[in-house]
């Protein structure tokens, strides 16, 4: 049986080159199924309300009347898009009363929305110019 230790392997030298490192073979099977869960996962936040939504979530719980004031998305609108979230699993309701309180349950997400604040939101210093060119590919 191949020793599969690279210090052992006379093709795998110090430039890692996966063609010969049995440690840097790429499982496909692996990367198509990652693919797949980031796939359906960026589809479930490619909508503008669904976007505000879980920005305002990271800031911690809330309403349903405190996220329409916040956001301006109206009924039925809202409804229909923290059911898209609710069902996907980003957030979590909890119900007090009347009332129902939503807040994050996947940490991926404020993962991903930290990243997205910096390519779109924070606050542009004088000489810095935004990035216009997303949408522009039309």
């Amino acid at each position: 049986m191949l020793d599969r230790n690279s210090d052992s392997d006379p093709d795998c030298h110090s430039d890692h080159s996966s063609d010969h490192c049995p440690e840097h073979y790429i499982d496909q099977e692996a990367m198509l199924q990652s693919a797949e869960q980031a796939s359906l996962f960026l589809k479930s936040l490619a909508n503008r309300d669904r976007l505000l939504l879980l920005c305002q979530l990271t800031e911690g719980e809330a309403s349903v009347s405190d996220l329409e004031q916040r956001t301006g998305i109206g009924q039925p609108s809202l409804s229909q898009q923290l059911g898209v979230l609710r069902r996907e699993r980003l957030i979590a309701p909890r119900r007090a009363g009347k009332q129902v309180f939503y807040r994050l349950a996947d940490p991926r997400v404020e993962a991903l929305l930290g990243q997205l604040y910096e390519l779109f939101c924070r606050p542009q210093g004088p000489d810095e110019q935004p990035d216009e060119t997303i949408g522009d590919m039309k």
